[in-house]
């Protein structure tokens, strides 16, 4: 996909690790207010498989890609398909990392 949104969205950088998943930093941030102990997180891993039709269904839905001129939308969506379409089977895995984080709220009166 990398060299679709190089030719397509040219200097759009995505970056690698979402804040969510920055848990130090995130974490950090959850208990410097002071309003929160026991801050936790749990990553929560799933696959989602994308056939080339949904991989262009599920594209078409970035604000990124539905900005593009329909000429330029319906290249990178074609793009997107045969990408997928290239995969063992037809079927792409989508790999997902979800970051649920925890925390109780400080009864502290002084905080």
């Amino acid at each position: 996909m990398d060299l679709l949104y190089q030719r397509w969205l040219p200097g759009q950088w995505r970056d690698p690790v979402p804040a969510p998943l920055r848990v130090g930093e995130r974490m950090a941030e959850l208990e410097s207010g002071g309003w929160f102990d026991l801050v936790g997180v749990e990553m929560i891993r799933w696959t989602h498989l994308l056939t080339p039709q949904s991989a262009r269904g599920l594209w078409g839905t970035f604000p990124n890609v539905r900005e593009l001129d329909p000429d330029r939308r319906e290249a990178f969506l074609h793009g997107v398909a045969e990408v997928v379409a290239g995969q063992p089977g037809g079927v792409a895995e989508d790999h997902y990392v979800t970051a649920l984080y925890t925390a109780r709220r400080r009864t502290d009166p002084e905080a």
